[in-house]
């Protein structure tokens, strides 16, 4: 799952791919010098990785996911904490920065 945040004007949330927890990145597109990353009530730290609130995730995700879809989160999150990954106390889980000009959260275009 890919949380791709567009910094084009108002910094703009989507999530690609909810289903697959088996994977997170943070793509950040149009990044400005010193970015005011949050979204709505969500602040998120950016640093080499961005630590994203899982409300956030889950607010993306809502009506794009099945059933099952909670307990697959639960084990990431569980995987995630296991490598130290997340941070309990804020409810955050640690996604790797991909940094990308503008354009296609995949390919950079």
């Amino acid at each position: 799952m890919d949380l791709v945040v567009d910094f084009a004007a108002e910094p703009t949330f989507e999530l690609l791919e909810p289903t697959n927890t088996r994977s997170f990145q943070v793509v950040l597109r149009g990044l400005p010098a010193t970015p005011p990353v949050r979204h709505g009530d969500h602040p998120l730290t950016l640093e080499e990785h961005l630590w994203v609130p899982v409300a956030l995730v889950r607010e993306l995700a809502a009506g794009r996911v099945d059933d099952s879809w909670d307990d697959d989160l639960e084990a990431m999150i569980g995987y995630a904490e296991s490598r130290g990954w997340f941070d309990s106390d804020k409810g955050t889980i640690r996604g790797h920065c991909v940094r990308r000009p503008g354009g296609d959260a995949h390919s950079g275009q």
